[in-house]
């Protein structure tokens, strides 16, 4: 996963994730894993672990302990290498 680094102190949506992984395979031209596969990847390389959240009658499905990278946020990280 080039898009997130360890952070025990951040929070990433799921949704969000997915969102940017989706993303990155399309420009990539690469076949997404499937959600076992990027769990085991977050938990055992990362650390991060997941989180279920309820505020104010919405449910909210979070990675823990990880973020995304600087350039993420700007989708430099979708460019081509």
């Amino acid at each position: 996963m080039d898009c997130v680094e360890e952070d025990t102190d951040s929070i990433i949506l799921k949704m969000g994730l997915k969102r940017i992984y989706s993303k990155y395979c399309k420009k990539h031209k690469i076949k997404m894993k499937g959600d076992k596969t990027i769990k085991w990847n977050l938990e055992e390389l990362y650390g991060a672990g997941e989180e279920q959240k309820r505020d104010e009658g919405i449910n909210t499905y979070n990675w823990v302990g990880i973020r995304f990278k600087e350039n993420v946020l700007g989708e430099d990280i979708l460019a081509n290498s």
